[in-house]
């Protein structure tokens, strides 16, 4: 017979276990903090609002800028994302609407594509716009 030394099995000690619980509940809140507080800030109001010359709907899947003149123009399809809202790029998107383009700002759930089935509902909701 041989003698086998007996296994140790070592435990984390108490407070080595609320350390960690610890750690995993700041993680937590940090991301969700993190995630809820990159808000768009310092829009103009007037920005978003429709003028004589420009059409604005704000509607649940696109940010949409279009010129009340007739145009033959092609349209830009903006994708947002990076957890940007769509409402962030309307001060850089306005102006190209009121030089007679119409603008389509394509929002995306949670702000970015998480799953792929984010990402094709938002090729399909541009798809609509371009009309293929």
């Amino acid at each position: 017979m041989t003698n086998a030394p007996p296994t140790q099995q070592t435990t984390m000690p108490v407070w080595g276990r609320w350390i960690r619980r610890g750690f995993l509940l700041w993680a937590v809140i940090a991301m969700l903090w993190l995630a809820n507080s990159y808000r768009t800030h310092g829009v103009p109001n007037g920005t978003l609002r429709s003028s004589p010359t420009i059409s604005v709907v704000d509607g649940a899947t696109m940010l949409e800028f279009m010129t009340t003149r007739p145009s033959s123009n092609p349209a830009l399809i903006f994708i947002c994302g990076s957890g940007v809202s769509a409402h962030a790029y309307a001060p850089l998107l306005r102006p190209i609407a009121e030089a007679g383009y119409p603008v389509f700002v394509v929002k995306l759930p949670y702000r970015f594509a998480p799953l792929e089935s984010h990402k094709q509902a938002a090729v399909a909701t541009s798809s609509r716009v371009d009309g293929g």
